[in-house]
C-alpha cells in the first residue's frame, strides 16, 4: 500500500500531461515526461482531494482512487486520438563517458542522503509538528478539510499531500510524511538536466545538474516536511519551462507552445504549495509580459490563442483555492503592508542598510548555495553579450524582480524583524536558487559553446 500510495498520483499526472501536450509530447524526453507527470500528478492529486472534500465526500482511499480514475478516464476519452503514443515509448540509453559516471555517483550519494533524512527518523521540526503534520493528521482523522485547522490562509497542497501518505496505507506514520520527496528530488534533477541537454553537451548538462544536487540547502529541505522544497520545485520548473518557451518562440512555435502550457501548469500548481507562490506567479507573468512586448510584432493569432489557453489553465488551477479561502491571502499581504509599526517589537525601526547587508551575506558569505552568488556575478561579467538574447532576458528579469521583492519585503513590512535571524531570508531565496543556477549554466554554455567538448567523447 505504501508503493500504491506513492505511485497512484502518477496516474492523473500522466493523463493531464498527455492531454495537455498531445502531439507536442515529442519535444520532451521520455524520462522528462515521467518526471513531469510525477511532479504534476502529486499536486493534481491534492487538488482532486480538495474538490471531492468540498463535494462532501469523505477523504478515504476508495473515494480518492475513484476520483483519480474518473479524472484520468475523462481526459483519455477527450484527447485519446490527439495523443502521440509513440512519443511516450522509452528511448534507448547511450552509455555515458567516465566523467559522467563520476557525476552520477555524486548525485547518487546525495539521493541516499535525502532518503536517509526523509525516512530514517520521524518528523522532528517544531514548525512541521505544530502546523503541517498537525493539519495532515486532522484531515486523516476527520476525513475532510471542512474543519477548523492550522492551515488558516495557507495553501493546502502540503497538508493534503501529507494526509495522503496516511490515507493510502490507512495508518498514521510520521516517517512517511516525506514519502514522495526522494522521487521529487530525482524528478527535479531529471527535468533540470533534460532542459539543458536540449542545447548543450550531455556532460555539461550533467555537471550543472550535479551542482544543483549538491546545493546544501536543497538536499536539506528535500529531506524535511517543510513546504519550501515543494515551492522551489514547482516554481523553479515552471520558470525554466517558461524560459524554454521564450527561447523557442522565434525558432519552433510548436515546441514553444508545449513549453508554455507546461510552464503554465506548473505555475498554477505552485500557488498551492505556499503563500509566496502568488507573488512568484505575478513575477513570472510580468517577466513573460515584458518578453512578449519585445516580440510583439512576431505574435500571430495562434500565438494569442495559446497564450490565452495557458493563462486560463493557470487561473483555473489557482482559482479553487483562492475562492475557497475568500482571497484571504491577498488580505493578509495588504494587512502586513499596512501594519508595519504595530507588528514590530518596541524599539525596532526599519533601516535600509541592515537589509542590504543581510542580502549580501546571504548571497556571498553563507554556505547554503556553494559559491553561486560569485558564479552569477562572474557569468554577467564574462559573457555580457549572452545575458539577454535568446530569451535569457526573461530569466534575468525574474531573478532581478525576485531580489527586489526580497528587499521590499524585509525593508517595508513587519518581516524586517526576521533580518536578524535570516532563516526566512534563506528559505525565500531558496525558492529561486535553481533558476539562478540554470541561468548561469545557460549563459556560460552559450558563451563557451566552442570549448564544451571533452577529449575522447562525442559529446
Amino acid at each position: 500500500m505504501i508503493i500504491v500510495t506513492l505511485l497512484l498520483p502518477l496516474l492523473p499526472g500522466l493523463a493531464a500531461l498527455a492531454a495537455l501536450l498531445q502531439k507536442r509530447a515529442r519535444f520532451f524526453g521520455w524520462a522528462e515526461k515521467l518526471a513531469l507527470a510525477f511532479v504534476a500528478g502529486w499536486a493534481l492529486h491534492a487538488v482532486i482531494m480538495f474538490l471531492i472534500s468540498l463535494a462532501g465526500m469523505p477523504l478515504v482511499f476508495l473515494n480518492i482512487l475513484g476520483a483519480d480514475l474518473a479524472f484520468s478516464a475523462v481526459l483519455a476519452l477527450l484527447f485519446f486520438r490527439r495523443i502521440d503514443r509513440s512519443a511516450w515509448r522509452p528511448a534507448g540509453l547511450k552509455w555515458p563517458p567516465l566523467l559522467c559516471w563520476l557525476m552520477l555517483g555524486v548525485i547518487g550519494l546525495k539521493l541516499l542522503a535525502v532518503v536517509w533524512a526523509s525516512f530514517l527518523k520521524p518528523v522532528l521540526d517544531p514548525d512541521i509538528i505544530q502546523c503541517y503534520a498537525l493539519g495532515a493528521k486532522m484531515i486523516f482523522l476527520n476525513k475532510t478539510i471542512l474543519v477548523y485547522g492550522p492551515w488558516n490562509d495557507k495553501p493546502l497542497l502540503p497538508f493534503l499531500a501529507q494526509a495522503w501518505t496516511a490515507i493510502g496505507p490507512n495508518n498514521w506514520n510520521d516517517t512517511l510524511l516525506t514519502l514522495p520527496n526522494p522521487l521529487f528530488f530525482v524528478s527535479f534533477l531529471v527535468i533540470f538536466y533534460s532542459a539543458l541537454a536540449r542545447y548543450f553537451k550531455r556532460w555539461y548538462a550533467l555537471l550543472a545538474t550535479t551542482l544543483l544536487a549538491t546545493v546544501p540547502f536543497l538536499a536539506y529541505q528535500a529531506g524535511t516536511a517543510y513546504t519550501d522544497f515543494g515551492q522551489a520545485l514547482y516554481y523553479s520548473l515552471a520558470t525554466i519551462y517558461l524560459f524554454l518557451f521564450a527561447k523557442e518562440f522565434s525558432r519552433d512555435k510548436e515546441a514553444a507552445r508545449g513549453f508554455l502550457l507546461t510552464g503554465a501548469l506548473l505555475l498554477g500548481l505552485s500557488i498551492w504549495a505556499k503563500k509566496s507562490g502568488l507573488y512568484y506567479a505575478a513575477i513570472d507573468v510580468a517577466a513573460c509580459a515584458a518578453f512578449l512586448w519585445t516580440v510583439r510584432t512576431a505574435i500571430n493569432k495562434d500565438d494569442w490563442k495559446d497564450l490565452l489557453w495557458s493563462a486560463l489553465l493557470m487561473v483555473a488551477l489557482a482559482l479553487p483555492w483562492l475562492l475557497f479561502n475568500q482571497l484571504s491571502t491577498f488580505r493578509g499581504y495588504y494587512t502586513e503592508l499596512a501594519s508595519l509599526a504595530p507588528a514590530l517589537p518596541p524599539g525596532i525601526v526599519p533601516h535600509t542598510w541592515p537589509v542590504l547587508e543581510a542580502l549580501f551575506r546571504n548571497a556571498f558569505l553563507e554556505d547554503n548555495w556553494h559559491c553561486l552568488g560569485l558564479l552569477f556575478i562572474a557569468t554577467l561579467a564574462l559573457y555580457p553579450g549572452k545575458v539577454l538574447n535568446r530569451g535569457r532576458g526573461y530569466l534575468l528579469l525574474v531573478i532581478v524582480l525576485q531580489l527586489i521583492c526580497l528587499f521590499l519585503l524585509f525593508r517595508f513590512t513587519s518581516n524586517y524583524k526576521y533580518i536578524f535571524i535570516e532563516t526566512l531570508l534563506n528559505r525565500l531565496t531558496f525558492h529561486f536558487i535553481p533558476v539562478i543556477l540554470y541561468y548561469c549554466a545557460e549563459v556560460i554554455g552559450a558563451g563557451a559553446a566552442g570549448s564544451l567538448s571533452l577529449p575522447g567523447t562525442a559529446d
